[in-house]
């Protein structure tokens, strides 16, 4: 268990993470202990003091050291063993020195925090002050009779919903994504101008027939009362030929979205439909049919050993699997995160943050429903006169940002589950 002075250093991991390590600062008011992939250093406090410790154990020399003595393996990952960290040397410096350096050091951390509790109050404040101009701009707005969204809207960057809700266009979706709680309070004439907007389904369980179903229908304004509905209809690569006799992967790769999985792509299917200014959102999606008569769903791709092992598994550990069958592409912990809270709302979840979904992820990594990705890295698009160009985002030592992602495996032959 861990007390107040303890360390607890990160022993497993990728060779720039190696070492990375934290401290007790009080006494945990519940049990705590460290986990498996770190190692608690306790300072004897006759001869050394923590902080003291804590300090030297975070030096740039320290880093050197276990990156020079860490074992590594084929998996890129590093370890450090007992011997190492005990053969680590420390400076020899009077208790006395220590306990001054370490008070000083203490009320360092002390200020760093208070400053840090000043800036989110101050963000919080800002951010009221932000939603009360925005809801007397809307307020005038509608009393003028010059209602639009051209104020927040930012061609393909990003979409403030009339409740302030922050929505960011997807360059490899080509549309925006909003919470499906979003459709029951918007009217179509609120929607944006020419940019297509893909209202996401709420989180399912796998006894639904729609787990995992990848078909969605976009809405995208083109005119003062008519929308575009826009079917995206998902079908697997390699089908062969469709009803007209042309050639589906050819029609995938001139007018569809690919995964880079390559398991399967969009054909798009849309037509203008005229509306009324008063028509909502949810009003109309209703009379759109959405399902086809042959869904394509990676959930039903998977044996039926595991479909069943799936359905085991809690609410909020299917939610988290269902964002990678839903995914074009890999995704990172962060990502599915807030997916899981976009498409659930805030309170469907309440409670479950980041840790949580890390430990779904390796639930489902340890069964083989996902494989985890090495060598990937942050990356941006960068735009010339002629075109975009992917960049990877480099941090202050020009060298490029690791990420751990994930991408949907299908499993293949049996499945034994306990």
């Amino acid at each position: 268990m861990l007390q107040a002075g303890d360390i607890v250093i990160n022993r497993i991991n990728s060779v720039e993470r190696l070492g990375r390590c934290g401290i007790v600062v009080s006494e945990p008011e519940q049990i705590s202990v460290f986990g498996q992939n770190t190692v608690r250093i306790r300072a004897n406090e006759e001869s050394i003091d923590p902080f003291f410790l804590f300090t030297w154990m975070i030096h740039p020399y320290v880093k050197q050291y276990i990156q020079q003595n860490s074992k590594n393996s084929t998996s890129f990952q590093s370890s450090l063993n007992k011997r190492v960290l005990t053969e680590l040397p420390v400076p020899e410096v009077k208790l006395p020195r220590q306990r001054e350096f370490a008070e000083a050091l203490g009320e360092y951390f002390a200020y760093i925090r208070t400053a840090g509790q000043i800036g989110e109050t101050l963000k919080r404040l800002r951010q009221i002050w932000y939603d009360k101009i925005r809801f007397l701009l809307h307020i005038g707005m509608e009393e003028s009779g010059t209602l639009n969204n051209y104020s927040q809207y930012e061609k393909e960057n990003y979409w403030i919903t009339p409740s302030g809700i922050v929505c960011f266009y997807d360059p490899e979706m080509k549309c925006i994504q909003v919470p499906a709680g979003e459709k029951r309070t918007l009217s179509l004439s609120q929607l944006p101008m020419d940019v297509e907007i893909h209202f996401l389904e709420d989180v399912r369980n796998a006894f639904e027939p729609a787990y995992g179903s990848l078909d969605h229908i976009r809405l995208r304004r083109i005119g003062i009362n008519s929308v575009q509905v826009v079917r995206m209809r998902p079908v697997a690569y390699g089908a062969g030929r469709d009803e007209s006799g042309d050639n589906v992967d050819q029609q995938l790769e001139k007018e569809g979205i690919i995964s880079e999985q390559q398991d399967f792509g969009y054909i798009r299917e849309q037509r203008e439909v005229p509306f009324n200014s008063a028509e909502t959102v949810v009003g109309f999606m209703k009379k759109q049919t959405q399902q086809h008569e042959i869904v394509y769903s990676r959930f039903l791709k998977l044996p039926a050993a595991a479909r069943a092992y799936i359905s085991r598994l809690s609410a909020f550990q299917q939610a988290v699997y269902e964002e990678f069958l839903l995914a074009i592409q890999p995704l990172a912990a962060h990502v599915v995160s807030k997916q899981v809270t976009f498409r659930a709302g805030k309170h469907r979840f309440a409670g479950y943050g980041i840790q949580d979904v890390i430990a779904a992820i390796q639930l489902l990594e340890n069964t083989g429903l996902l494989e985890k990705r090495q060598g990937l890295y942050l990356d941006h698009y960068e735009d010339y006169k002629q075109g975009e160009e992917r960049r990877q985002i480099l941090d202050h030592r020009k060298r490029p940002i690791s990420m751990d992602t994930w991408i949907y495996t299908e499993v293949r032959g049996k499945m034994v589950c306990d």
